[in-house]
């Protein structure tokens, strides 16, 4: 996962400069979105790394065998039973935090684009935001990037992931070996099938899947900075 920046030092003075009355709020959002996508980017690694080099010892088979708890010793399972569960906490996590960079980035805007305020602050997200950027003229771009962080087939899994994970249960990263010696990959990690909302959403290699989502989602937010710099830029100042 490689990460591209935007210039946020400028965008807060913007913030604070434009819209003074809201700027607490707002800067404290935008930062939250690229904390989440920094937060992805060190979770992925934590489970990348080790994950790379378990790969490189499954390549002896004997080694693989141990790897799936075949002629492992207790030491060894013990070890493995904790290095699972950190890869799970760090999954789960990497899971949750690009999961939460939509709705957080429309609460941002609800702040930016000073969007009127509501008492209950708790239907802020995607679906809200976008409906009342209809009614607002030049909005269309904003709007564009609110629907294209959530517009992928590989988001709506990963939404489902957090939301199964956070209201039902979490569904297990699991390490599979092809038994007919078939697979170039000497262990895959996988989340297993599962249901949410009557949706069935399929295997999945894991670390693919979050990797392909954190490319995706990057560059979208850097170029929604850029707009919202031009946009702040726009306005004269608050007084």
């Amino acid at each position: 996962m490689s990460e591209l920046t935007w210039n946020f030092g400028f965008t807060r003075q913007l913030l604070f400069k434009k819209i003074r009355s809201r700027h607490f709020e707002a800067t404290a959002s935008l930062s939250s979105v690229l904390e989440r996508m920094h937060h992805a980017r060190y979770h992925f690694h934590q489970v990348s790394t080790p994950w790379t080099e378990l790969l490189a010892k499954a390549e002896n088979p004997f080694e693989r065998l141990r790897i799936l708890g075949w002629r492992a010793t207790d030491e060894e399972r013990d070890q493995q039973r904790e290095e699972a569960i950190k890869r799970s906490a760090n999954i789960v996590a990497c899971v949750h935090a690009l999961h939460a960079v939509p709705d957080t980035f429309a609460f941002a805007l609800y702040h930016c684009l000073e969007m009127p305020k509501r008492e209950n602050e708790s239907g802020i997200n995607v679906t809200s935001v976008c409906k009342w950027l209809e009614s607002q003229p030049g909005a269309e771009a904003f709007r564009d990037v609110l629907n294209e962080l959530v517009a992928s087939k590989s988001y709506a899994h990963l939404s489902a992931l957090s939301n199964h994970a956070k209201h039902r249960s979490i569904i297990e990263d699991k390490v599979f070996s092809d038994a007919t010696g078939t697979d170039p990959v000497p262990l895959r990690l996988t989340f297993g099938e599962f249901s949410y909302k009557d949706v069935v959403y399929t295997k999945q290699e894991a670390l693919p899947l979050l990797q392909t989502e954190f490319d995706r989602i990057n560059p979208i937010v850097i170029s929604a900075g850029g707009l919202i710099n031009a946009y702040l830029s726009s306005r004269p100042d608050s007084l």
